[in-house]
């Protein structure tokens, strides 16, 4: 199987993107099975400096199956599914007629794979999981990733343009995790078993004009073999004192880089590396709610360019909720270079609150973003305000 590396790019690169869900609805219960749903439909209507739109981006939909098995075990599976059914690629007029029964212009996947895995769980002995799933670093650094929005940018979760898969800090793939708590205290290990080929997709050449030196110097590396992704490695320790819960993670992959990673900045084998430390006071959605994660790392994460870089990354949030299903909150994500001669920064800070529906059925949210960032090269880079207003629906 071959994944593409979709790197973001501007057009100067010519010249040289919360949380676990929970099930919502049980669809059947008995003594030994149990069947729900889990996921949400999010329809959120995003203003920028661009653009205004809606967007059902960020909905999914998925179920959870489990049975008692022998020994006191039980033995699960469990799927998800991205939706999006209002995001279209491009907009095209077909004067000689059509498929009636699809959006205007192409809008890609409606349905695509977040998650897909088998799991065993026993009180003794822990919880198995096989397949794709949550790494087992999303357990410390996901207690900042809860905004209705935005939010989750700068610990490494989602590096590469991507759900963090191959890297196994997001939605890991091919992974082997084992969960066990003792009392307060506890311990996560992870294991990836893979061999993929990464494939370079420069997005800015979709929009490149044929038959220019740019269009030239996008077929020459466009669809270009960088290498491959290796196995992975990953633990997460964490312990609970009252109101205060702490945690550490670290994650390991191999990545064995050919002749034409020079393009990103390394070749020859290198280890995508990430360190997380993260703090919480309180609990989400009871009264007041403080959290706060750091991470740094080495060839995980990309600066505007398109160029592997070393990073520091911190995301903080404070939250008060009320009784009457209120919640307010602000905070802030940062992503920064740690190497000379490099200047990349993405940080924002942002504000919001959210109004809970009865029975978890939902809520409807209005977050602000204010962005800072700040190019490789030293140049300022998008400094505007977005805002975003929506609601979401548990399925």
């Amino acid at each position: 199987m071959q994944h593409k590396l979709k790197i973001s790019t501007i057009a100067a690169t010519l010249g040289l993107v919360l949380s676990q869900s929970v099930t919502a609805l049980e669809l059947y219960k008995d003594d030994e099975t149990t069947v729900g749903t889990r996921g949400y439909l999010r329809l959120t209507f995003e203003s920028t400096e661009n653009s205004d739109e809606f967007t059902d981006g960020g909905s999914r939909w998925g179920l959870d199956f489990t049975r008692k098995i022998q020994g006191d075990w039980t033995a699960g599976v469990t799927t998800e599914w991205a939706m999006s059914f209002e995001k279209n690629k491009n907009f095209s007029l077909n004067t000689n007629g059509g498929d009636s029964s699809l959006a205007a212009g192409d809008a890609g996947d409606a349905l695509s794979s977040r998650l897909g895995y088998v799991h065993f769980t026993h009180d003794k002995w822990g919880s198995f999981g096989v397949g794709k799933q949550w790494g087992v670093y999303y357990d410390i650094v996901g207690v900042t990733d809860i905004l209705a929005y935005y939010g989750g940018n700068a610990t490494g979760v989602y590096n590469l343009g991507g759900d963090g898969g191959l890297s196994g800090t997001g939605r890991a793939e091919q992974a082997l995790t084992w969960r066990k708590s003792f009392g307060n205290f506890n311990l996560g290990l992870q294991f990836q078993a893979q061999d993929e080929d990464v494939i370079l997709n420069v997005e800015a050449c979709d929009d490149v004009e044929e038959d220019t030196p740019e269009d030239d110097f996008c077929k020459a590396i466009d669809g270009l073999d960088l290498g491959t992704v290796g196995n992975g490695y990953g633990i997460a320790l964490s312990y609970k004192f009252d109101n205060l819960w702490f945690g550490v993670s670290n994650n390991t992959t191999e990545i064995e880089a050919n002749d034409n990673a020079g393009i990103l900045g390394f070749s020859g084998t290198v280890d995508d590396t990430i360190t997380a430390l993260a703090a919480t006071w309180g609990t989400n959605g009871d009264g007041i709610y403080v959290a706060a994660a750091v991470a740094t790392s080495e060839f995980h994460e990309l600066d505007n360019e398109g160029n592997y870089i070393d990073a520091n990354g911190s995301e903080f949030i404070a939250k008060y909720s009320l009784d009457s299903g209120f919640s307010f909150y602000g905070g802030f994500n940062m992503l920064e270079s740690d190497q000379s001669g490099n200047d990349y920064e993405m940080a924002y800070t942002y504000v919001g609150t959210d109004y809970q529906f009865m029975n978890g059925v939902g809520f409807i949210f209005l977050e602000a973003k204010v962005n800072d960032n700040t190019n490789a090269n030293g140049s300022s880079g998008n400094d505007d305000t977005d805002l975003a207003l929506g609601v979401r629906v548990n399925l």
